[in-house]
């Protein structure tokens, strides 16, 4: 087994996989918001249907 060669094609799957996984994250960024936004939300559902003590 060439072990140079494993290591290479291995370096090139994650640097393939790497640049792939940048792109979409790029693409769409504004889904990382969407925590914040739906905690936001929860926070205000919350207080609307909290009773009043």
């Amino acid at each position: 087994m060439d072990w140079g060669t494993l290591a290479a094609a291995t370096l090139r799957l994650y640097r393939q996989a790497a640049t792939e996984t940048w792109q979409k994250v790029r693409r769409v960024w504004w889904v990382g918001l969407l925590p914040l936004l739906y905690a936001l939300l929860f926070f205000l559902a919350a207080l609307l249907v909290a009773p009043a003590t």
